[in-house]
């Protein structure tokens, strides 16, 4: 997907879902681990943000 788009990414907003975050109650903690995406981010140079949980209305920004 990087080669295709015509402009640097710098930085990409996701919701809170598995695919793209741990589970909140296993952040940080002996039981949280590296998550794919975010490993593709850092190798990248890309700074993965993301949306408050239970809010919504701030993802609205990414799908815009």
């Amino acid at each position: 997907m990087l080669e295709a788009v015509p402009y640097q990414v710098h930085t990409i907003l996701t919701d809170n879902g598995i695919q793209f975050a741990e589970q909140p109650r296993n952040r940080n903690t002996i039981y949280s681990r590296p998550m794919r995406f975010d490993m593709i981010c850092e190798v990248s140079g890309i700074e993965h943000r993301l949306t408050k949980p239970n809010h919504p209305w701030t993802n609205g920004r990414s799908n815009g």
